[in-house]
């Protein structure tokens, strides 16, 4: 599993959090990318 770690400061600031399945359906690699939106 992918991990996103925010400290409690920035809690508040988290906007999305998914996984990419396209990276690995698209063959580029065997995980799917994760990625994360804050609003800082």
């Amino acid at each position: 599993f992918a991990h996103a770690f925010v400290t409690a400061a920035h809690t508040a600031a988290i906007r999305d959090c998914r996984y990419l399945h396209a990276i690995r359906e698209a063959g580029l690699s065997d995980h799917a990318a994760m990625t994360s939106t804050l609003a800082l």
